[in-house]
C-alpha cells in the first residue's frame, strides 16, 4: 500500500498553497466602472487631483476619458475649477471613482470660489509655508508628524 505522504514530497506541500488564493474572488475593473458610464463622475488620482466630468469610456486596464472634464483645486477655504475639456487618465493614477449627484450643494457654505490665477498664488503661499514649516521642524530636531 503505497500512500502520498507530504514528507515524501515536501514541494507538493508549497505549490497546492501558492495556488490558493485568500479572499473573495474580485471582479474584473470592467465590472467595477461600466456602472459610471455616461454620468458625471468625480476621480481622485494619486497625486491627490480631482478631476469631474463625463465619464465616456473606459478599457480593461481601467484607464478612463473624460468629456468636458474639469480640475478641482482647493486651497484652504478657497476653489477653482479649472476647465480641461476631453481628458484621459491613466488606470494606474486613478484611487477612486464615484457618481456626483448633480443638482445637490456639493461644497460647504463657506467654500469661496476664485479665478485661476488668484488659486494659483494661494497655492504658491501655501507650498513656501509647508516647506518653512518642515525646515523649521528640522532645524529644532523635532520629527514633523502631519
Amino acid at each position: 500500500m503505497s500512500g502520498f505522504s507530504f514528507f515524501s514530497n515536501p514541494n507538493a506541500v508549497f505549490r497546492s498553497f501558492s495556488s490558493f488564493k485568500f479572499g473573495p474572488p474580485v471582479p474584473p475593473k470592467e465590472l467595477l466602472i461600466a456602472p459610471y458610464l455616461d454620468k458625471e463622475v468625480l476621480v481622485l488620482l494619486t497625486d491627490d487631483r480631482k478631476v469631474y466630468g463625463c465619464l465616456c469610456c473606459f478599457d480593461e486596464h481601467g484607464n478612463l476619458v473624460l468629456e468636458g472634464a474639469r480640475e478641482r483645486i482647493i486651497v484652504g477655504d478657497l476653489y477653482c475649477d479649472v476647465p480641461l475639456g476631453l481628458f484621459l487618465i491613466r488606470g494606474e493614477t486613478s484611487v477612486l471613482i464615484g457618481e456626483l449627484k448633480l443638482g445637490e450643494e456639493e461644497l460647504p457654505q463657506h467654500m469661496l470660489c476664485v479665478s485661476e490665477e488668484e488659486i494659483k498664488k494661494a497655492q504658491k503661499v501655501e507650498k513656501e509655508a509647508k516647506y518653512l514649516k518642515s525646515g523649521i521642524v528640522k532645524e529644532m530636531g523635532f520629527l514633523d508628524l502631519d
